[in-house]
């Protein structure tokens, strides 16, 4: 599941930046190896990110809880 089409999005970023919270859940139940959690896209955008700029929270609740990792910075 770690993909990303040409934007550098993964399966994670467009369910996370559309407000998909069945998608989320699904893809952050996901073995380690099967996703990464904190991708980068061609902007420097993780998942978590997007998800906050489009004003999901109950999505960015679900990932913090899931683990990823807050702290890293997008290229901006």
């Amino acid at each position: 599941m770690n993909f990303q089409n040409i934007e550098g999005n993964t399966p994670l970023h467009v369910a996370a930046s559309y407000g998909h919270h069945a998608i989320v859940s699904y893809l952050l139940s996901l073995n380690d190896d099967d996703l990464d959690r904190d991708a980068v896209n061609h902007e420097g955008q993780t998942p978590l990110m997007l998800a906050v700029n489009d004003g999901h929270k109950e999505i960015v609740k679900r990932m913090l809880l899931k683990g990823v990792n807050r702290h890293i910075k997008d290229r901006q």
